[in-house]
């Protein structure tokens, strides 16, 4: 998945970004977060496919309230990160994914 941006209000791009929310903006997907002590945050996500029911956990790698998220995939170790920055003037959010 290629990086995105689209034009959007500051504190509400955050708060979908920010979320679990997010992932159902994808056909058949669904995640939840939850709490491992000890642990940092973990998301989990369910792929629900012709073929069946795909899952994986991330895990919330950096953070950086109300303008980046990096999570690592924990198999594999590819990285999603979801940010929100100004591009000229207009908040942008954007996804980038990178093995």
């Amino acid at each position: 998945m290629a990086a995105r941006e689209v034009s959007a209000d500051l504190e509400t791009a955050w708060s979908l970004l920010s979320s679990a929310q997010v992932w159902s903006l994808h056909p058949g997907y669904f995640a939840f977060d939850a709490v491992v002590p000890d642990s940092p945050p973990v998301r989990c996500l369910l792929h629900a496919t012709n073929g069946g029911v795909r899952h994986g956990v991330l895990t919330l790698r950096s953070e950086k309230p109300g303008a980046t998220a990096t999570w690592t995939w924990a198999k594999g170790g590819a990285k999603i990160t979801f940010s929100v920055r100004p591009r000229d003037g207009v908040p942008a959010q954007r996804l980038d994914t990178r093995p």
